[in-house]
């Protein structure tokens, strides 16, 4: 299956300082685009898993990269290979007509170990009216190996309140 995406992360800041009668501003841009047009090997088909949760208070969401996920056209999508996750926690700035809450959630699991390379935990905080992301961004991919490598597990920290979380993966599937 043909894909193509862009993985963009950038950061834009102004910092103004009162020098004297005047104000001076200094600028700081910074930003990286991976364009994706099945660059990838030709045994694997690219692929995107996409969902919206709602997680409840202390509660769990398991993502199995090699389990029962499905991609945009509700075909399954068993990943060999991840390229990109996103991770977004909006639940301090919802959509949809869900209340906002200020639900933390932490993101674990053995892919986040495989990725990074030590037992990983990523804290994800949520305040009202923001949003809180991860971006994993990995353009030669990491390998999926079922069973201890390929979990990927989000706790809502939250004892009272639902945590509302977005998650986009871009990999390979083998076909």
């Amino acid at each position: 299956m043909a894909l193509s995406a862009n993985v963009t992360c950038n950061i834009d800041a102004n910092q103004t300082k009162s020098i004297g009668p005047s104000d001076n501003t200094a600028s700081l841009r910074v930003g990286k685009t991976n364009g994706f047009k099945n660059a990838y090997a030709s045994t694997s088909d690219n692929t995107v898993y996409s969902s919206s949760n709602a997680i409840a208070a202390s509660g769990s969401l398991s993502i199995d990269l090699a389990g029962s996920l499905t991609d945009l056209y509700g075909d399954a999508a068993v990943f060999s290979s991840v390229y990109s996750v996103l991770i977004v926690n909006h639940s301090g700035s919802p959509i949809g007509g869900q209340t906002a809450t200020t639900a933390d959630i932490a993101i674990t699991g053995n892919f986040l170990t495989t990725a990074f390379g030590a037992s990983s935990s990523w804290p994800l905080k949520a305040t009202s009216g923001k949003y809180s992301k991860l971006l994993f961004d990995e353009p030669a991919g990491i390998s999926i190996t079922a069973s201890t490598a390929d979990t990927i597990t989000i706790t809502n920290s939250s004892a009272t309140a639902i945590a509302y979380v977005d998650v986009i993966i871009v990999g390979a599937v083998a076909s």
